[in-house]
């Protein structure tokens, strides 16, 4: 039966999910019993929506991902400027000068920011240069060995 363009899909939905025959089975076993019955266009992405959002099954159904590690809490550093974060932001469009993304310097203890204009394509000596001329030249070198993190 082919369903036209307004008509309640979310009735049939609940009948081919939610009823106690169905058993609120997943998305692959509940697209099969509506495709042996009705068609619509976009009924995939319909029942795919309504299952993952279905309450019931949100609270039974298992959560089969790998889990995560404990949390482990970053170290303090002593001194401002010991500890440097850095981070790309890109996507933005190029600028008269050809640069076409930020990095971004910051200070773990106090938490102020360096920002210089790069290129996505910047290579790691590139980077090393805008470390030296944002935190090094102001701030003098990180007194740690390890002070330095990288937060991609």
């Amino acid at each position: 039966m082919c369903l036209p363009k307004g008509a309640d899909k979310v009735h049939i939905l609940q009948e081919m999910h939610d009823s106690k025959t169905a058993g609120h089975q997943g998305v692959r076993r509940t697209l099969a019993k509506v495709i042996g019955i009705f068609y619509w266009a976009g009924m995939y992405g319909d029942v795919v929506k309504y299952v993952e959002t279905c309450h019931r099954c949100q609270l039974s159904k298992i959560d089969r991902r790998a889990q995560m590690g404990e949390p482990r809490a970053l170290p303090v550093p002593e001194e401002p400027w010991d500890m440097v974060h850095m981070d790309w932001i890109t996507g933005f469009p190029e600028s008269i000068e050809g640069f076409d993304a930020i990095l971004v310097f910051v200070c773990a203890l106090t938490g102020i920011v360096h920002l210089q204009a790069c290129k996505k394509t910047d290579t790691a000596k590139d980077t090393a240069n805008h470390f030296v001329k944002n935190v090094v030249r102001l701030h003098g070198m990180p007194s740690q060995s390890s002070a330095i993190e990288i937060c991609v």
